[in-house]
């Protein structure tokens, strides 16, 4: 297209770049499920001008946790949260 950008920051998730986001002259693009949130509140949301890659999210965890209790609980509930986000 000839056009370039510059990228201002790089964070690790989607919740905190929202925050980064509140109060600058900033933009960035994020899945729809995420604009739902209490952190995109303050922010304006319009569609991208141009046709985007579909995001592919992973659960990561590490091989010791695998028998943690807490830690399959949370995986389950990531899982049925990201579930429903993407029904539409």
């Amino acid at each position: 297209m000839g056009r370039n950008r510059r990228v201002a920051v790089v964070a690790p998730t989607f919740l905190y770049a929202l925050e980064l986001l509140n109060g600058s002259d900033l933009f960035g693009t994020f899945p729809s499920g995420v604009t739902a949130s209490l952190a995109a509140a303050h922010l304006v949301s319009r569609t991208p001008l141009i046709e985007l890659e579909p995001v592919s999210l992973r659960l990561v965890r590490h091989r010791r946790t695998d028998g943690d209790p807490a830690v399959k609980l949370i995986a389950r509930l990531v899982r049925g949260i990201v579930r429903e986000l993407t029904k539409s």
